[in-house]
């Protein structure tokens, strides 16, 4: 569910990072406080962050998600925002849709950000499924491998080893293996030079959607499974469960992917910031810093 604004009819102009923190929401979807402070307020004092983004809601951009239970909120942009988005991108296609799926749209967000949610490398790039969606096929960064079924996202790898893209599906329930045989047809096209990494529940959910992509002669180096709850708790240090990479952490195989990623230096993996999804300017309580 979601709360509505009480919006302040006073109109100020916007500022660089007021612009730069609703184009993540609406690339993203959702994000916790806490990710956008990492992002975007950094050496800004927690409480001073809390206030420029409830500024913002005030002012009607941004909107605040709450789960079922409502202990934690996420934050997600308006129509009004849009209006933002369409000054640097003139070319966008379709209608804005406030419908999601928190669970999923959560995942996604820190899947596609990882260890990079301060700042992308420059030879990595982030395309999530709203980008897919409303930007033509020629405005996508890279090479992004095109057909008709759109991912949760992909990651694009610039200067890739083994391959060069790796599609993203995020699935919070099982479905019936009718709809994995249809995914299965949508991602033949993929070869040796792609990936797709599937967010699973378990592995009965695993072998449900594996069958039906080897059916269809999928290769099994190109599809792999994560659990959901290991990447909650791990972030990108949580383990592959089939295929050849098996046993091989998610970070591992990007850093022997991409020569830029190889660094032995200490990485956050920012899970602590997916958890904490408080709406306070005591929110840093929450944070725990974690390495690997």
């Amino acid at each position: 569910m979601f709360l509505k604004n009480k919006t302040n009819s006073v109109t100020r102009p916007l500022s660089s990072r007021d612009k730069k923190v609703i184009y993540f929401l609406w690339k993203y979807k959702i994000a916790t406080m806490a990710m956008l402070y990492e992002r975007f307020y950094e050496g800004v004092s927690h409480r001073t962050a809390y206030n420029s983004i409830v500024r913002l809601r005030r002012e009607g951009y941004v909107i605040l998600y709450l789960t079922k239970n409502l202990e934690k909120k996420y934050l997600g942009i308006t129509a009004k925002a849009l209006r933002v988005i369409k000054e640097s991108h003139e070319n966008l296609m379709g209608k804005h849709k406030r419908g999601m799926n928190i669970e999923k749209d959560i995942i996604t967000t820190a899947l596609l950000t990882g260890p990079f949610l301060k700042e992308e490398p420059p030879s990595f790039t982030a395309i999530t499924n709203r980008m897919l969606w409303r930007l033509p096929y020629e405005d996508l960064p890279g090479e992004t491998p095109y057909q008709h079924h759109k991912p949760d996202g992909f990651m694009r790898f610039g200067d890739g080893k083994f391959f060069d893209a790796m599609a993203v599906q995020v699935e919070t329930r099982v479905k019936p293996k009718s709809d994995y045989k249809q995914l299965a047809i949508s991602y033949q096209c993929f070869r040796k030079e792609n990936r797709v990494l599937w967010v699973v529940e378990n592995k009965p959910h695993a072998v449900k959607i594996l069958d039906a992509l080897y059916e269809h002669k999928a290769l099994e180096e190109v599809h792999m499974c994560i659990y959901k709850k290991s990447f909650l708790k791990n972030g990108w240090n949580t383990k592959i469960i089939n295929g050849p990479s098996r046993g091989k952490s998610l970070w591992e195989i990007m850093r022997e992917n991409s020569g830029v990623l190889a660094s032995n230096k200490q990485i956050r993996m920012y899970t602590d910031c997916l958890q904490s999804a408080v709406l306070t300017h005591g929110f840093s309580r929450a944070f725990k810093k974690e390495k690997i």
